[in-house]
């Protein structure tokens, strides 16, 4: 029997702490093999450098993001969704474009963490696992379904 995801405690490059659920390797491999179909081998490479040096070689699910943990009203309940299993579901490939900068993610879907989201009063998110950006990553942008390109 497979042990479920939980959220846990991370911290941003800059320190920051927000709450996320770690997802391996071997989960996010295949979308790897199809971001390659889209990139020179060089661009792959550097996309993919530039997700491993911000994430130190991990992959993740943001649940709760800096900025929305440091809200200090609401820390102390953020804190309880501490360790909660969550499952999700793996979409597809996506990608998003602005100004000179562009990013391959998968789309994630969890009613799970929707809910856990609503329970602590924050709107829905889209979820997503990074895998690799041009300079830097997009935020505040869609990455939901609409962004799915394989």
């Amino acid at each position: 029997m497979d042990i479920p995801p939980k959220i846990h405690l991370a911290a941003s490059e800059k320190g920051t702490p927000y709450l996320q659920v770690s997802v391996s390797f071997q989960e996010v491999e295949p979308y790897l093999k199809k971001m390659c179909l889209f990139l020179n081998e060089s661009d792959f490479c550097n996309y993919i450098l530039n997700q491993k040096s911000r994430d130190e070689y991990n992959y993740h699910i943001t649940v709760i993001d800096p900025i929305e943990y440091q809200d200090n009203t609401k820390q102390a309940l953020y804190q309880t969704l501490e360790g909660c299993p969550v499952d999700y579901h793996l979409i597809g490939l996506g990608r998003v474009k602005k100004d000179q900068e562009e990013v391959f993610f998968v789309v994630i879907e969890s009613p799970k963490m929707d809910n856990l989201r609503a329970q602590v009063g924050l709107p829905k998110r889209d979820f997503h696992v990074t895998l690799g950006f041009k300079h830097r990553d997009i935020h505040e942008v869609i990455k939901d379904r609409t962004t799915l390109i394989h």
